[in-house]
């Protein structure tokens, strides 16, 4: 849009010098004065703005949602609107709004058992007159490990288990010699 502003802006000057309009001719400085200001915009935002990404609560379970948080750091008000992006491997990008404290949180649901990458994140930057924007990556990629369910016991196994020959399990190597049952001398590949 910004280049399509300084075009337009381009183009009613010459139009209004051609016509010899006034009043065109102001139109046409007024669109070229908003580009600049907006291309000024972009430095001063994004060198004044960074992104932290808060660690994650606990080690991610599967089947349950994934929460990112991301804290944005710097001149909020500069901008007329803000949007965090997050890129979980496979899952694909989910898209957050910042707060007004600065604060955005991207949630995955029912995220299934693996490893995946986290990338970088972008954080998008509206100008105040919706004609420019500035993207601002985050500082690293990184790697999220979701961790299978484990379900919860309500016994305990034994060696014996509790079937076969009253309660008992069949040994599969019987203890011979001076070596104590179940304890044996360690074996190359285990």
């Amino acid at each position: 849009r910004l280049r399509g502003t300084g075009a337009l802006a381009a183009c009613v000057l010459a139009g209004a010098w051609l016509v010899g309009s006034t009043a065109l001719a102001l139109m046409g400085v007024g669109l070229a004065l908003a580009a600049v200001s907006v291309a000024a915009w972009r430095r001063l935002v994004v060198q004044g703005m960074s992104v932290e990404r808060r660690p994650l609560d606990g080690a991610p379970v599967e089947g349950e949602p994934l929460a990112i948080e991301a804290e944005v750091h710097g001149r909020l008000r500069l901008c007329g609107s803000l949007v965090w992006e997050e890129s979980l491997g496979a899952l694909g990008a989910r898209t957050a709004p910042v707060s007004g404290d600065g604060r955005a949180h991207v949630a995955f649901d029912a995220v299934p058992r693996g490893r995946y990458r986290l990338d970088r994140g972008r954080l998008i930057a509206g100008d105040p007159l919706g004609l420019g924007r500035a993207v601002i990556e985050g500082e690293t990629a990184s790697f999220v490990t979701v961790r299978p369910r484990v379900p919860e016991l309500n016994s305990l196994f034994t060696d014996t288990g509790t079937w076969g020959d009253g309660g008992r399990r069949a040994l599969l190597r019987r203890a011979s010699g001076l070596e104590p049952h179940g304890v044996r001398e360690y074996v190359e590949g285990e």
